[in-house]
């Protein structure tokens, strides 16, 4: 009898034993997976979205899209943190965190990120530009300064009395190599948040010469009955 209880217990412990091992497989599976949704930057291989100050590199959980940080495509400036009670007024699902860091540019008169879209030139792009200041040098002063494609104007940066602003643009590259570029005016040390590129159709806005670099300043997009704002807006 003692021995029947003896191999009962044995057999239990095996089977306990065996579906701790199976418990402990799956639960490698889905860290696996998790890391893997983590680190996939294939959801939209053809954008290019910069989270500017930012440490490292990371997937927008309300997007879906991947944050790259931008230490590959400008070499000068500071990384920077909003403060910490601004934080809280910069976190909207909105923006995700991308508003949260950013780079500034106290030496130079121009400073210009590079940017290289994998179709190349003669295609239309969308080019964004967040500026969120959040007081990240207790100064209490935001700057005013100009924003450049090139050598070509494009948008004065202001935000006044507002948490951030933005500027877009549709820009139709004469080569391969996209420069955006902040300007010091002497108002005040230039920075960016986030710096985003989308390609678009080039079916829309057609230019009346193909062959020379063309500029269109895109001042809103209207998402005409949509229920979420959110993640179709910043999805674009």
């Amino acid at each position: 009898m003692q021995q029947v209880n003896h191999m009962e217990k044995t057999l239990q412990w095996i089977l306990w034993f065996s579906l701790i091992q199976i418990f402990l497989k799956l639960g490698d599976s889905v860290i696996d997976g998790r890391k893997l949704l983590v680190t996939n930057d294939d959801t939209h291989p053809d954008f290019i979205s910069i989270d500017c100050g930012a440490s490292n590199e990371y997937t927008d959980t309300q997007t879906g899209i991947w944050y790259q940080t931008d230490t590959s495509f400008v070499e000068t400036g500071t990384n920077h943190m909003v403060e910490s009670a601004s934080r809280s007024d910069l976190n909207y699902l909105y923006f995700g965190r991308q508003l949260q860091t950013l780079r500034s540019f106290s030496e130079g008169k121009r400073n210009c990120y590079t940017l290289k879209p994998k179709q190349g030139e003669h295609n239309k792009y969308l080019i964004r530009a967040f500026f969120s200041y959040g007081n990240y040098d207790s100064k209490n002063q935001t700057p005013t300064f100009d924003l450049y494609l090139g050598v070509t104007f494009w948008s004065t940066v202001d935000l006044g009395d507002n948490y951030y602003d933005y500027k877009e643009i549709i820009h139709s590259p004469t080569t391969d190599t996209i420069h955006v570029c902040l300007l010091n005016t002497g108002k005040g040390i230039p920075f960016i948040s986030t710096l985003e590129l989308r390609p678009l159709s080039n079916s829309i806005y057609p230019t009346l010469s193909p062959s020379h670099q063309s500029l269109l300043d895109h001042q809103a997009s209207l998402d005409i009955g949509s229920t979420s704002l959110v993640t179709h807006s910043r999805c674009l």
